[in-house]
This record gives C-alpha cells, structure tokens and sequence, in this order.
C-alpha cells in the first residue's frame, strides 16, 4: 500500500483497490509515517475548472459526481465550494 501510494496512487485509489474505507488507507500511511506527496501533485483548479465544477453542483449534480469529473474527493469539492460562498446543499436524507 505504501509502496503504490509514493508511486502515486490516491487515497481513494487504495482504499477502492483493498475494500477499505479512506481513512483506513489513511491511518496505515500514518502509522507507518509515510509522507504526503508533494502539494505539486494536489489538483489545483483554475477559474475556469472551478466555475464548471460551481455550474454542475447547481444544476443538482452531487459532490461525488462534481468530484469525480474533476479527480477530487467529494469532500474536496464541497471544501473549495464552501470557501467560495457556494451554499452546499444537506446530504440526501439528512435534513
């Protein structure tokens, strides 16, 4: 796992691959004090990529599905949403 991991592997690339949940993934990296990849590596999103993920989030997509078009979590997505004043709508069944 870590092996795959500093060869570039995601968190959620591991996590699919050992039918483990992320943070799982997560605390196995921890635990054997393996370094993040170098913040180069993060997926930044310009202006543009930012207002397409913001129009497909407000024409019902979810988070998962903006994430997912994009390479990013959905709790990526709904961070860099949030800190743009995008309202995030309550998850399905949580109200």
């Amino acid at each position: 796992m870590v092996a795959a991991y500093l060869s570039g592997d995601t968190v959620n690339d591991l996590a699919q691959r050992f039918g483990v949940h992320r943070t799982t993934v997560m605390a196995h990296l921890t635990r054997r004090e393996t370094t993040r990849p170098e913040a180069s590596t993060t997926v930044k999103w310009d202006d543009e990529t930012f207002c397409a993920a913001a129009l497909l989030y407000a024409g019902g997509a979810s988070l998962s599905q903006v994430g997912a078009r994009f390479g990013v979590h959905a709790s990526t997505v709904a961070n860099r949403l949030h800190h743009a004043g995008v309202q995030i709508r309550p998850r399905r069944g949580w109200a």
